[in-house]
């Protein structure tokens, strides 16, 4: 039995190949007919352009004053879309952001954002 268990590590210590998990890119991308963004964080901050980003804030204020969320992303051609929202459960999705995130966000005709998904995952690029 030894001697199998040192022969598959041997076989498995020199082979080329690669075992990896599943990663993905997904740059900034915004989609005016329905008025989405998404993209992960490290994609759009480890791009080759200097002009797409994507990002939420979120602003909570002393006491039981109200809460302010709002998002706002730029595509690599430098189309952008930008929501705000005072909806309590939207700003708790936006403060579970990271560095690492994927972030998609919809916004209503008025500006509002209308959801916002947060993704944390091993498939998303980090940042280098």
């Amino acid at each position: 039995m030894m001697k199998k268990v040192l022969a598959l590590a041997l076989v498995l210590g020199s082979s080329s190949v690669a075992l990896a998990g599943l990663k993905s890119t997904y740059p900034v991308t915004i989609v005016h007919s329905v008025t989405t963004a998404y993209g992960s964080m490290g994609s759009a901050r480890n791009s080759a352009d200097t002009g797409q980003y994507i990002e939420c804030g979120a602003y909570h204020y002393a006491g039981s004053g109200p809460v302010y969320g709002g998002c706002n992303a730029r595509d690599a051609a430098g189309a952008t879309l930008t929501c705000s929202t005072h909806d309590p459960e939207v700003v708790r999705a936006i403060d579970t952001i990271s560095s690492d995130s994927f972030l998609q966000f919809q916004v209503l005709t008025d500006g509002t954002c209308n959801y916002v998904y947060v993704g944390h995952g091993s498939q998303y690029e980090p940042k280098r």
